[in-house]
């Protein structure tokens, strides 16, 4: 009966289980395509190379995704490595109807660690519209 309560105990006092490391630099593509939008309109994405330098504490994330520029994206993984990311709302340069502007803007990043290799979906997400997200995959190290 004492080995019994004595492995209960130990059991109980047990670290619950640690989300995985995607610490370090990540060499992200987001692959061309064509998709349909919402609306019924088609969005073409040209594609999009970049790193995503990601810095964990225990299951909190904080990376730089830098690509055309820089952006600083925080979030959370769980124990089976899926995790989210989003940046901050900023201005980013924009032309609607010919005319130049500003609009706001923000990364979103959903995506889960796999056989080491990072992948899932991104946007970034513009004004009030809809986000639209496009695959991505990315490997370890640097291009």
């Amino acid at each position: 009966m004492l080995r019994i309560m004595l492995a209960v105990v130990c059991l109980s006092i047990s670290s619950p289980p640690a989300s995985p490391d995607i610490s370090g630099r990540w060499n992200v593509v987001i692959p061309e395509e064509t998709q349909k939008n919402p609306n019924g309109g088609t969005s073409n994405w040209k594609e999009v190379r970049g790193t995503l330098d990601v810095a964990q504490k225990s299951s909190d994330l904080r990376a730089t995704w830098r690509t055309l520029d820089e952006w600083t994206l925080t979030g959370r993984i769980d124990v089976e490595g899926r995790f989210t990311l989003e940046s901050e709302e900023r201005q980013i340069p924009a032309t609607r109807d010919g005319r130049k502007e500003s609009v706001p803007a923000r990364w979103i990043v959903r995506g889960a660690l796999k056989d080491g290799t990072l992948s899932g979906l991104a946007a970034l997400a513009i004004g009030d519209r809809e986000p639209i997200f496009h695959k991505w995959h990315a490997t370890k190290g640097t291009f």
